[in-house]
């Protein structure tokens, strides 16, 4: 299978202070932030559901954006910075629309979620690839519990029309499912897990696994808290997806600020972003590092 050409870009691309100009809320758990930058008018998104990573600091402390190669001026404590999806980009009105999952406030990207409004800001450094199409699948499976469902769908609305496609989206209940605009061949399936917390079930790798592959070639992408992601990943496998990428991201909860580890900053803390399983009839591509988009090729594992 073929994926469109990756060109090779610094990361980041684009740093700076953006302000939040709106918010709505999507759903009881989902709530789009609208950002407003200077730079957003060309931040250079090709793809969907390209990373923006957005930092907080501390109360007193001043956030120290990253250089080319993630890195930060040395003696600075580490910072707050988590990786998010662009879930739509308009450079005519230098913005970008940005879902949070609202899970709590423990943890400094969610309490901000949990209480931001317009007038408030937040660091940006980016873009950064996550979604590479393979232009001769015949058919897409993607899945992805809430923290990767805004990727899921900027992915499903770029699709081609009537390209077959399998998308799995786990959600907390039935108020969690969202209005979704595709001209592909769309399978959906909404995936309860009963007021149950993220990564605490079987729910998604087990639909992964009741699934009949599709003939022909197909490609496979993932997205969603780290737990989960290791039943799809395996559940993939299982179905025949001789070579997977997956990048696991860590717990949804973030453990309190005054409890995190804090480190000379030489070079930036490594932020956390959405798993990507991505089937290949050669080498697995694997999780790409802050320091590049373009994703590092590794060994085919055995089955």
């Amino acid at each position: 299978m073929v994926a469109a050409a990756a060109r090779a870009r610094p990361f980041p691309l684009c740093t700076g202070i953006a302000t939040v100009v709106r918010r709505r809320a999507l759903t009881p758990r989902m709530a789009r932030f609208t950002l407003q930058a200077p730079a957003f008018a060309e931040l250079g998104v090709e793809q969907p559901g390209e990373i923006l990573t957005l930092g907080w600091c501390d109360a007193g402390e001043e956030l120290a954006l990253p250089e080319r190669g993630w890195r930060f001026p040395r003696g600075r404590p580490e910072q707050h910075w988590r990786n998010f999806t662009v879930r739509a980009h308009r450079p005519e009105a230098m913005e970008v629309d940005v879902d949070f999952f609202l899970h709590g406030d423990l943890g400094r990207a969610a309490a901000w979620a949990a209480r931001a409004m317009p007038g408030e800001t937040a660091g940006f450094a980016g873009p950064r690839l996550h979604w590479l199409p393979d232009l001769d699948a015949a058919w897409t499976l993607l899945a992805a519990d809430e923290t990767g469902l805004p990727a899921l769908l900027a992915i499903l609305e770029t699709l081609p029309p009537g390209h077959r496609t399998i998308a799995l989206a786990e959600i907390q209940d039935d108020d969690e499912r969202q209005a979704v605009d595709c001209a592909a061949d769309l399978d959906l399936r909404w995936l309860s897990r009963g007021g149950r917390p993220p990564g605490t079930t079987g729910v998604l790798a087990d639909a992964v696994a009741a699934l009949t592959p599709p003939p022909g070639p197909g490609q496979a992408w993932g997205g969603g808290e780290a737990l989960a992601m290791r039943g799809v990943r395996d559940a993939v496998r299982a179905a025949g997806v001789r070579a997977a990428r997956i990048d696991e991201r860590p717990r949804v909860l973030e453990a309190p600020a005054d409890a995190r580890r804090r480190r000379v900053a030489g070079a930036a803390p490594q932020p956390s972003y959405p798993s990507t399983v991505r089937s290949s009839r050669s080498d697995a591509e694997s999780g790409s590092s802050p320091n590049s988009s373009r994703p590092r090729r590794c060994r085919r594992r055995s089955q």
